[in-house]
């Protein structure tokens, strides 16, 4: 038994480099690069989390060349890819979704390159995954991180995937070394 993973990337409830709450833009990388990581492993959905129309209306429009457009001829699995993204304003659009799918609360986990409360290890979160069969959360902020009022509705955080050295990694490899150390073959 294996709980369902989902993957949420925040745009919203981020902050910027002076610790100010904020909306951060949408890149094009990171919409099919942790897509294209999700899929591989296996990770129920990737919610693409902005609260801003315009980063939403680039979103469905990146995913709508790839899945229909031209991308979908020249590069198929790009587009296959894609299949699990799902843009959406809040997290608690992505809390509603988790719930009308497994009809329980998600576990939801923040990731941080700062040391944070309620700490758990790679390893401890990676055997209840394993062993449990409720759905669990991996948010990811964009900018200079999630917000603290974000981070205070999880139920835990994972450490920094250095700690104690420079950790400044694109969101992209975080999400890919996060999901290598959680559902990876010798997770």
């Amino acid at each position: 038994m294996m709980g369902a993973v989902y993957v949420a990337l925040m745009h919203g409830e981020v902050v910027d480099k002076t610790g100010e709450e904020k909306a951060s833009s949408l890149t094009h990388f990171d919409l099919h690069d942790i897509a294209r990581s999700c899929r591989s492993y296996g990770v129920a959905r990737y919610f693409v989390v902005t609260p801003l129309e315009t980063m939403r209306y680039l979103a469905q429009r990146m995913i709508s060349y790839w899945n229909a457009g031209i991308g979908n001829y020249s590069i198929p699995n790009r587009g296959q890819a894609l299949e699990v993204v799902d843009v959406v304003t809040s997290l608690d659009e992505v809390l509603q979704a988790i719930w009308a799918r497994h009809h329980e609360r998600a576990r939801i986990v923040a990731t941080s390159a700062r040391k944070q409360a309620s700490q758990i290890t790679y390893r401890g979160l990676a055997e209840d995954i394993r062993s449990q069969k409720t759905p669990v959360l991996l948010l990811f902020g964009t900018a200079y991180g999630l917000s603290s009022r974000c981070i205070e509705q999880c139920d835990n955080t994972l450490p920094p995937i250095r700690d104690g050295r420079w950790n400044h990694f694109s969101v992209r490899s975080a999400v890919a070394i996060t999901l290598e150390r959680l559902i990876g073959e010798d997770g």
